[in-house]
């Protein structure tokens, strides 16, 4: 796509190019409401949010500055602001794309991010709005305390859109028009920090990617928009995307896509991408390609013998907690963990046990009990229980009980 937007303007310049993305866009070159309607860094308008907020005057809702460098500080950062931060959003049951709205974000400096924290903006809006009259305007932060209400976020989102698209539109249209005044400005930078990791999914990601580029993988683009290379049309926001093969250069365009539902499957496929929709898929993949390279077989692995040493009546207990897992799991969640009930038949419970402490990100299984408010359920809270302990290692009730603490279930201390 960039190279055809090269060749328009070698041909035709600026105009041309315009003109090109007119007919692109249906003839019809006005940004609407709808074209904010993406979620996570990965959407299309996330860098259009961020010059609005650059250019426009946006001002942070501590200080009651504009975010400028000159105005805030050299070292100043700004960090992406969740307007409706995302535990509440969890609480009520709103699905992840829903919390990483584009129209949820906004751009503030660090400092004030971590002071609003995990607020409710029915509490910490009107305070803004009275310390700095003007700051949520300049957000495009809709103005109606009714919308500041969790049970409102709907409206609130889409009355959002409708003023980032006007403001959009403005800014846009005052670029085109020659007879305009175009005031030269010279915006120094702000970097944008990398937000906190406080859900197990994108944990899995950024474990996957180091393990990746540990093992000397090419290093993905993350939260990335993976365009049609024939229309430019939207096929996903992966969480992970290797252009050019997970080995620069060689074999296919690999894409993680943990919201199938969101994306063109089919399409992807036909174009020959290599979609991978779990972590522990991609994981597994790599685990056999590397094995078939070295010139090893790929084979399931055998059951534990049953000459294996005996553990006793704790193991069994053990055994039973893991059964218990998948059958309450399924039960009481809807969540039906196939590849863990495969693994525990293959590898038999204390195995399966030991092999997902040993991963370097945190299992699908675990993810999706997190997203159900369920770590109850998981292995590694099995694995912390007290009547389990001696079955592993210090280290591996260490691994269990720190995911467990990031990730806010209540774990005694190992002293106790």
């Amino acid at each position: 796509m960039l190279q055809q937007d090269y060749d328009t303007i070698e041909r035709g310049g600026v105009d041309a190019l315009i003109a090109a993305l007119e007919r692109a866009r249906g003839g019809n070159l006005s940004i609407g409401p709808d074209d904010f309607s993406g979620a996570t860094r990965g959407a299309r308008f996330y860098p259009l949010l961020y010059m609005l907020t650059r250019v426009d005057g946006a001002r942070d809702f501590g200080s009651g500055l504009e975010l400028r460098a000159e105005l805030l500080g050299k070292l100043t950062s700004l960090q992406v602001h969740h307007i409706f931060p995302k535990a509440l959003l969890r609480k009520h049951g709103f699905e992840r794309n829903e919390i990483n709205a584009l129209a949820n974000f906004c751009f503030l400096t660090q400092d004030t991010n971590i002071k609003i924290g995990k607020r409710d903006p029915a509490d910490y809006l009107p305070e803004v709005q009275t310390k700095h009259p003007g700051v949520l305007e300049s957000q495009w932060i809709p103005t109606d305390p009714e919308l500041w209400r969790v049970d409102r976020y709907a409206d609130f989102l889409a009355a959002r859109r409708e003023l980032l698209a006007e403001s959009a539109q403005r800014f846009l249209e005052s670029l085109r028009n020659p007879d305009g005044t175009h005031v030269e400005a010279s915006l120094q930078r702000l970097d944008v920090a990398d937000e906190v990791v406080d859900d197990p999914r994108a944990a899995q990601v950024q474990a996957l990617v180091e393990e990746l580029m540990h093992r000397g993988f090419a290093a993905p683009v993350v939260d990335t928009e993976v365009a049609d290379p024939v229309t430019g049309v939207e096929l996903a926001v992966a969480e992970a995307f290797w252009p050019d093969g997970l080995q620069a250069g060689v074999g296919v365009p690999v894409v993680l896509e943990l919201d199938p539902e969101e994306a063109d499957l089919p399409r992807l496929e036909e174009l020959g991408y290599r979609v991978f929709t779990s972590v522990d898929a991609l994981l597994g993949f790599v685990e056999n390609e590397s094995l078939a390279a070295v010139g090893g077989e790929v084979v399931e692995e055998p059951a534990p013998s049953s000459t294996a040493p005996d553990l006793g009546a704790v193991a069994e207990q053990f055994a039973e907690r893991m059964t218990e897992v998948y059958r309450r799991a399924l039960a009481e969640v809807g969540y039906n963990a196939t590849h863990y009930r495969a693994t525990l038949a293959q590898l038999g419970p204390h195995e399966t046990a030991r092999r997902l402490l040993a991963a370097p990100a945190v299992s699908d299984g675990f993810a999706a009990l997190w997203e159900h408010g369920r770590m109850d359920l998981t292995v590694e809270a099995a694995v912390v229980e007290p009547e389990f302990v001696e079955l592993f290692t210090d280290e591996e009730i260490e691994v269990a009980r720190r995911r467990l603490a990031q990730f806010g279930y209540p774990v005694r201390a190992s002293s106790e």
